[in-house]
């Protein structure tokens, strides 16, 4: 899937889309930078983890 898709599906409230973290449901947000700038994260994310980034890449 697509990073703005999986934004704009959030924003719009159509879906919901989780990843599992330590064998625990994360569900996965939109963020903004200062600047503006969209991106996804997970609620157990912490400045020093981004657990999006840690997951294998899909196949």
């Amino acid at each position: 899937m697509d990073i703005s898709y999986v934004i704009s599906e959030l924003e719009a409230g159509r879906r919901q889309f989780f990843v599992v973290v330590d064998g625990q449901a994360a569900e996965v947000a939109v963020a903004k930078t200062p600047d503006g700038h969209k991106y996804l994260k997970t609620a157990c994310d912490t400045p020093a983890v981004d657990y999006l980034l840690s997951l294998p890449e899909c196949q």
